[in-house]
Order: C-alpha cells, then structure tokens, then sequence
C-alpha cells in the first residue's frame, strides 16, 4: 500500500498541470478521495498551477514529473503522432474547412486588390486623356514628334500652363521588375525624373501626362528609359525615345 501511495503521490503534480496521462487518472482519482495527504498536496499543486507560484517557496520537480511534461512539448514527435492520430474524422473535415475558408478569403481579397488596381488605372487614364483634350483646346499648344527606333507618337506641350502629355503608339509591355522612366534634360544636360509609367495590356496606345517639378520652360528635351521597378535617381537603362523642345 505504501508503494502504491508513493507512485499515485507521484502522479499529484501532473494532474494538477492536466498533463497526467489518461489512463492513469481512474486511480489517482480514486485513491485522492480517500488520502488526506494526498489532498492537501494536490491542493497546493493546483494552487501553484494556478499562478501562485511565486508564493509558495519553490522546489525541484519530481523526475516523473519531468518524464510527463517532457513528453507534452510540441517538439516531441511521439506526441505529435499520439495527437494526430487521436484526431476524430469530424476534426479532420473541420480543419479541412478552415483551411478551404482561409484559401477562398485569400482568393477574394487577391481578386478585389486587384480590381481596385484596374479601377484606379482607369481613373487615371480617363483624367490623363481629360488633360491631353483640354491642351488640344489651347491654342499655344505644341505637338512635338516622338523620335525612337519602331516607336511613333508625340507630346502635346503647353509651356504657358506647364502642362505635357505623351502619346506612344504599340509601346512594349515590361515585365514586373521594370517601369518607363521620363526624364526632362535641361540646356546644361542635367536629367530630372518626370514620372513612371507602364504600357497597358489590351490598349494600342500609352498615354502619360508628365510630372514637372520646375517650368517647362526650363528644359530643352525629354527622354524616356527603361528602369527597375520603383524608378531610379538617373538614368541606368536604355533609352526608347526621345523628344526636342
């Protein structure tokens, strides 16, 4: 009987951390209702798994009790395969559900991203093409030839309203790593960036209204080049077109 008390005694802290094994809790359950010893420490366990730790003064941890926590860690692989396998079909077909909801929210979400991105370059196409017909309008207005190997187009130039629009016919796509960088060239050579832009799939033609941070007024040309995706400081790559003031 006393060994039998000491092993069950054993066993009071792991029931205390929920970590005792199934099978052995019948036993330890019946044995704590008839043991007033083994009450008062199941009390005291279940008091300090109860954050009253620091209260209490400490003491080592048994070895058995050590062989069970070891035992509940996630690296452990014999419990994760316990675990596993102890998983009923009805968990199996909710996880499973889970992860079909998440993959479709991802799904969507992907899609209206992409929608809000259709959406906005629309918007910004119909207010360039609004710029480009209220240059036409102005009589002081410039249309200036694109020079570039197989390219056609021009620049509608407005210097009084510092306001320029280029048009370019059959423009390349690029892939995702590149952008179209413009550049306007000042009498002394110096290049600013007047913006990016990208051909779009499906349209014959590219329309983008320059960003000028100075007057027109004080550049003699401009020039566009390939560049990686976000643009550079100056230009790195080759150059596709070019335009005279």
């Amino acid at each position: 009987m006393i060994n039998e008390h000491n092993q069950l005694q054993d066993n009071l802290a792991a029931y205390a951390l929920n970590a005792l094994d199934p099978d052995d809790i019948p036993a330890l359950e019946t044995h704590i209702k008839t043991c007033a010893s083994c009450q008062a420490t199941l009390t005291e366990y279940q008091r300090v798994s109860a954050g009253l730790l620091a209260g209490l003064p400490p003491r080592p941890p048994r070895p058995a009790l050590k062989r069970i926590l070891a035992a509940q860690l996630p690296g452990n692989a014999n419990n994760v395969r316990a675990r596993f396998t102890s998983w009923s079909l009805a968990q199996f077909a909710m996880a499973g559900a889970v992860v079909l909801l998440l993959g479709i929210n991802l799904f969507s979400l992907f899609q209206v991203r992409s929608l809000q991105d259709q959406q906005a370059e629309m918007t910004r196409q119909q207010e360039t093409e609004q710029t480009a017909l209220s240059i036409l309008a102005y009589a002081g207005t410039q249309s200036l030839p694109v020079s570039g190997e197989g390219l056609t187009g021009s620049l509608l130039l407005d210097r009084d309203r510092n306001a320029a629009v280029l048009f370019v016919w059959d423009l390349p796509l690029l892939t995702p790593n590149q952008t179209y960088q413009v550049w306007l060239i000042d009498p002394q050579g110096k290049r600013i960036s007047a913006g990016l832009f990208n051909a779009v799939t499906g349209r014959p033609i590219t329309i983008f209204e320059l960003s000028s941070p100075k007057p027109l007024s004080n550049f003699t040309s401009m020039g566009v080049t390939i560049e990686p995706r976000g643009g550079s400081p100056q230009p790195t790559g080759p150059r596709i077109l070019s335009v005279n003031f």
